[in-house]
């Protein structure tokens, strides 16, 4: 859980910095991903041919979020910042990469913002001692 939320950080700290086109220092992510790749390794298959590999990680958490560190990687490395697009209300945490034809996705669903906003009105005005409406 630990790694999620360290990984979750660098990736909004970096997605965020390419957004705004500065490029940053990637060494938080170079780690991350130094650690899914784990120790190079040669393995001899039963007719004798070599192959390099790399051994995988035997941190669990760090292996399943692999696949998520390279994806980041790749995005930072070759995708186009356009693209990458915040949900729509402005305290939205949610990003994501438009891909369509058009450029007018919304991305998802806006219940989760809106239900969060919703509530949090309600709860200030309940604060306030206002009556719900």
């Amino acid at each position: 859980m630990v790694a999620a939320k360290a990984l979750r950080d660098v990736t909004r700290e970096r997605v965020e910095r390419r957004k705004h086109g500065q490029v940053g220092n990637p060494e938080r992510l170079k780690r991350f991903l130094e650690t899914y790749l784990g120790a190079p390794c040669l393995q001899w298959d039963s007719a004798g041919a070599v192959r390099l590999t790399h051994a995988p990680t035997r941190d669990l958490a760090k292996r399943l979020l692999g696949p998520l560190v390279e994806a980041l990687a790749r995005l930072l490395a070759e995708g186009d910042f356009a693209l990458v697009r915040q949900g729509e209300h402005t305290s939205c945490l949610m990003w994501f990469y438009e891909r369509t034809k058009s450029h007018r996705r919304r991305g998802y669903s806006m219940a989760p913002c809106g239900n969060r906003h919703k509530a949090a009105r309600f709860r200030k005005r309940a604060a306030e001692g206002q009556a719900p409406s």
